[in-house]
C-alpha cells in the first residue's frame, strides 16, 4: 500500500515593506511670528517618504497652503533670509524646519513678513469651487474598461461600490470589503454649507443621504477603513498618481501600503479627495492656536455666503471659547414630583397616589384586574417585580419615626419600610398593608396567594392603580377587567 502524503505547513506570506519608517518630523513655521520654541510652528509632519527622512515636496506644501486659506501663491524657504525653493513636485524636504510664506495682498499695509491669517479647523475652512490646486487633478483618466453603470440609490450604496471596485483600493483584498466616505458623513453641515452637492453624481439625493454618493465612496479593508477614519493616511498626487501618504506612525500599515498608488475608478470626484485631506490635515492645526500668542485666524462670515471669510485676532483664552467650547453637561435626571404644598382634596390625593402606584411598578409579574367593590373605579393590575414572600409585623410603629429594636425582626421590618419609604418619598402613606394580620397567618402555617409568591400583601402594595370610570373602556365579555382575582 502506498504511502500517504503528509500535509506541508506554509509560512505566512509577507508583503515587501519598507524598513522601519523614520519617526523623524519637519516643522513648517509662520513667518510672521517670532521663532521662540514652537510658538510659530503651523504643522508638523512625519518625513515617511525615504529611510533618511525625507518628505515629499508637493504633499507639505498643499497641506501648508490649504491651512493658510487656500494659498496656492505661498512657497517654502529653508530660513528666513534665503529665497523659494524652486522644487519639482516630487523632490524631497530633508531638513527639520522651513518657513512658508503668503505674498501680501495688495490692500495689506505693513511690512514683510505679515501675520497672514490661518484657517483655524475644518469648519471654517471654503472649499475652493472652481480652484483647485495645481497639480492636484490627474493629467489623464482611462475610461475606456469601465463597464457602464446605473446611479444607485443610498440603500445600495454599498453594493454597488463593492461591485464596482471589486477589490480593497489599497491592498487588494477581497474579503470583508466595506465602503468608506471621502468626505465623512458627520461632515454634512459643511458639506451643504460649502455646495459639495454639486460633484455628487446623483443631485437628487438630500438630508442625511447627501454624502452617500458613488462619487464619494470607495471600498476598503476594515481595518485600512478604520485607519482612514482616524485620518491616519491621506491620498495625493504623487508622480501624477493618486498615492496613499500616511500621516502617523503605525506598527504595519504604513509601512506596508505608504506610497502605494492605488487606482481609483472615474467615478470618485477629485474634489472629495481634496475635502479629506483638509479634513485629515486640520487638526494638526492645534498646537498653532493654542501656543499662547495671538493669531490672526480666518472664520466664516456665515453660513449664506459660502465664499466669504472675515479676519478676526483672538488671543488663546477667546480662541478656546470660539472653537473648542466646552461640552454640554449630560442631561439631568427627571426631577422628582414634589408633594403639593397645600392640603390636597379628597380628588387631588386620589390622582396623587394614582400617579404614585404608575412610578412604583416595575418589572414582569403581571396580575388579572377586578372591579372594585365601590363601584366608582375600577381596579388595574399593572406589570411588577416579583414580591418577596416575608412580610416583617410593622403595624404599631409610627411611619415618620421607627423606634429602635435589638431583635432581629423589628430591625428587618425597620429596614424593610425604610426601603419601602425610599420607594415611594413623595407619599409614604401609600404603605397600607394591615402586617399584623400577615404575620398572624403567617405563624399559624398559612401561606399567602402563589401569584404574590406566598406572601400576604394588599393589592395595592403589589402595584394595583386606579382608574376612573372615564378612562376605561366598557367592560365586555372575556375582558381582563370581567375576571376575579
Amino acid at each position: 500500500m502506498a504511502a500517504s502524503p503528509v500535509i506541508a505547513l506554509r509560512q505566512c506570506p509577507t508583503l515587501p515593506i519598507l524598513p522601519q519608517l523614520a519617526g523623524r518630523k519637519i516643522f513648517f513655521r509662520h513667518p510672521g511670528y517670532p521663532d521662540v520654541g514652537v510658538s510659530n510652528v503651523i504643522l508638523i509632519l512625519y518625513a515617511f517618504d525615504s529611510s533618511a527622512g525625507g518628505l515629499h515636496y508637493y504633499t507639505a506644501w498643499l497641506a501648508c497652503a490649504l491651512v493658510a486659506g487656500n494659498a496656492w501663491t505661498g512657497y517654502l524657504t529653508e530660513t528666513r533670509q534665503s529665497n523659494r525653493l524652486q522644487f519639482g513636485n516630487d523632490n524631497l524636504l530633508t531638513r527639520d524646519a522651513y518657513y512658508f510664506w503668503v505674498p501680501q495682498d495688495s490692500g495689506v499695509q505693513g511690512n514683510d513678513p505679515w501675520q497672514y491669517p490661518i484657517v483655524p479647523n475644518f469648519a471654517n475652512w471654503n472649499f475652493p469651487h472652481h480652484h483647485l490646486p495645481p497639480s492636484w487633478r490627474p493629467p489623464h483618466v482611462d475610461t475606456t474598461e469601465e463597464p457602464a453603470f446605473t446611479i444607485p440609490a443610498p440603500s445600495g450604496l454599498t453594493s454597488y461600490i463593492l461591485q464596482r471596485d471589486e477589490v480593497c483600493q489599497i491592498t487588494g483584498d477581497r474579503d470583508h470589503l466595506e465602503h468608506a466616505h471621502l468626505c465623512p458623513k458627520e461632515e454634512v453641515q459643511w458639506f451643504q454649507t460649502n455646495s459639495m452637492t454639486a460633484y455628487n453624481t446623483n443631485l437628487a439625493l438630500t438630508g442625511t443621504y447627501l454624502l452617500d454618493d458613488v462619487a464619494n465612496a470607495v471600498a476598503l479593508r476594515p481595518d485600512i477603513h478604520k485607519e482612514f477614519d482616524q485620518a491616519g493616511y491621506v491620498f495625493v498626487q504623487k508622480q501624477e498618481k493618486w498615492t496613499v501618504h500616511f500621516l502617523r506612525p503605525t506598527y504595519n500599515l504604513g509601512r506596508a501600503y505608504h506610497n502605494i498608488p492605488v487606482d481609483l475608478k472615474s467615478q470618485v470626484s477629485p474634489e472629495f479627495l481634496l475635502a479629506r485631506f483638509a479634513w485629515a490635515i486640520f487638526p494638526l492645526v492645534r498646537l498653532f492656536l493654542h501656543g499662547g500668542l495671538r493669531r490672526a485666524l480666518y472664520l466664516c462670515a456665515s453660513q449664506d455666503d459660502d465664499d466669504a471669510w472675515v479676519v478676526e485676532t483672538l488671543n488663546s483664552q477667546e480662541i478656546q471659547k470660539r472653537l473648542d467650547p466646552e461640552k454640554k453637561p449630560r442631561n439631568a435626571s427627571p426631577a422628582k414630583r414634589s408633594a403639593p404644598d397645600s392640603e390636597p382634596t379628597e380628588q387631588t390625593d386620589r390622582d396623587f397616589k394614582r400617579s404614585e402606584r404608575r412610578r412604583c411598578s416595575s418589572g414582569s409579574t403581571s396580575e388579572p384586574t377586578s372591579t372594585h367593590e365601590e363601584g366608582t373605579s375600577r381596579l388595574v393590575r399593572r406589570a411588577r417585580s416579583p414580591t418577596p414572600s416575608l412580610v416583617i409585623h410593622a403595624a404599631n410603629h409610627d411611619l415618620d419615626g421607627v423606634p429602635h429594636s435589638e431583635s432581629i425582626s423589628d430591625v428587618l421590618s425597620e429596614t424593610r419600610i425604610k426601603w419601602l419609604k425610599a420607594q415611594r418619598p413623595t407619599n409614604p402613606e401609600l404603605l397600607c398593608c394591615d402586617y399584623n394580620r400577615a404575620e398572624e397567618k403567617i405563624s399559624l402555617g398559612l401561606p399567602g396567594k402563589p401569584e404574590f409568591g406566598g406572601a400576604y400583601l394588599c393589592l395595592e402594595c403589589l402595584g394595583a392603580e386606579y382608574r376612573d370610570d372615564e378612562d376605561l373602556p366598557p367592560i365586555g365579555e372575556g375582558s381582563e377587567a370581567s375576571r376575579e382575582l
